[in-house]
């Protein structure tokens, strides 16, 4: 059985044991062409850490509330101010836009209309922001073709649906030599729409959804912090959420193997999972964003992979206690398998314990303020478990 080894920058060091099967030799393969000729992600970062730590604020909620209400401001008019002047671009290029733009009291919810504007000309390649479908077409088509990232899923997967009508083209019409630099740019524009709406939700907004998140991965080992390290490719844009160059690799070849390895990869008790990589969503994500799970750009695989991997040994917890529920509030939930990331393989629990979780000040849901770590300190313990090395052993 193949084996990832691991190294931290604190100098420990683990070992994944992978899976085996068809879509891990695929992975195995993206990740050794990555591997030869782009650095792990974290390499030109002030804080070496990549990945997400959940971990117990000082404040209270309503001192956070109020933080974002009134320290943000500034931040947000500007990233308003950048979704709304790509807005403009597309426009100028004729590209049809139908989901208005964002001002300084934008919230959730208005996010999450130009979200789906991105993720829809992307999806259509700049056929349309809007597709009108209903929510049993959405569920016809991510019940029976969770590939969407083929490059014949649209529009032919949607014209064969009962009583789909193929919305107008907004596609840019040039003269001859001008189409690409024309698509080019309104990538460009909605790139720019999807990293400011990010970081205005990230940023600028309170939500008390992302606190019922922290809380239960804190709490799942009663610590002062939980980390889940990624292993990512140095490769963002200044925006920190576009990629420059090509790493998603389609795996269709491998997609039946994928999905069926989810439910045993679960009963075997995996805890590293495929790196996400989608346009839209994820399920975890929509949920934090109280976005609508039903939607089509909301997945947690598009059928590719960059051949990295998230150790998070909380995800299936997460799901049992708040992703179901609240998914089943949106109608039955079939096939388990689209609702969990493609499983990778599986690290040894007492290593998570030992190297991903900061004890701190925090025991059996209370506060010592005694050992409370500061929250800058905690930043420096994450950046010292930090994934530095990682070999692939045949």
């Amino acid at each position: 059985m193949a084996r990832l080894l691991i190294k931290l920058e604190n100098g420990a060091d683990g070992e994944i044991e992978l899976l085996d099967n068809k879509f891990i030799e695929f992975w195995k393969m993206v990740f050794l062409r990555h591997k030869s000729h782009i650095p792990f992600r974290h390499s030109d970062r002030k804080e070496k850490y990549c990945g997400h730590k959940h971990q117990v604020w000082e404040k209270t909620q309503e001192e956070v509330k109020n933080w974002y209400e009134t320290e943000t401001l500034e931040l947000k008019q500007k990233l308003v101010n950048r979704v709304n002047t790509a807005i403009d671009g597309l426009h100028e290029e004729n590209i049809q836009w139908t989901r208005g733009k964002l001002d300084i009291h934008c919230n959730k919810a208005d996010c999450n209309r130009l979200h789906r504007g991105f993720t829809t000309l992307s999806f259509t390649h700049l056929w349309t922001d809007n597709i009108p479908m209903t929510s049993g077409q959405i569920r016809s088509i991510k019940n029976r073709y969770l590939n969407m990232n083929s490059h014949n899923c649209w529009p032919y997967q949607f014209e064969a649906l009962p009583g789909f009508e193929l919305p107008p083209s907004s596609r840019p019409i040039t003269k001859a030599g001008g189409y690409a630099k024309k698509v080019e740019k309104c990538y460009e524009y909605l790139h720019e729409i999807n990293a400011a709406v990010h970081n205005i939700e990230d940023k600028c907004l309170y939500n008390p959804r992302r606190e019922i998140l922290r809380q239960h991965y804190y709490n799942f080992y009663d610590v002062q912090c939980m980390l889940t390290p990624n292993l990512d490719w140095n490769a963002k844009l200044e925006d920190g959420v576009t990629d420059s160059m090509h790493l998603d690799w389609n795996f269709e070849s491998a997609l039946n193997q994928a999905f069926a390895s989810v439910v045993p990869g679960i009963e075997q008790g995996c805890n590293v999972w495929d790196l996400k990589n989608i346009l839209g969503k994820d399920y975890e994500t929509c949920y934090r964003d109280s976005d609508n799970p039903i939607n089509l750009d909301i997945t947690n695989t598009v059928g590719t992979t960059k051949g990295g991997f998230t150790i998070n040994a909380v995800y299936k917890n997460l799901y049992d206690t708040i992703l179901e529920p609240w998914l089943e509030s949106f109608g039955k939930v079939e096939h388990k398998a689209m609702y969990f990331p493609i499983p990778v393989g599986k690290i040894d629990e007492r290593f998570i314990k030992q190297h991903f979780t900061i004890k701190g000040g925090y025991d059996q849901g209370k506060q010592i303020k005694s050992k409370m770590i500061p929250g800058d300190e905690v930043h420096g313990v994450a950046s010292e478990r930090a994934i530095v090395e990682v070999d692939l052993i045949e």
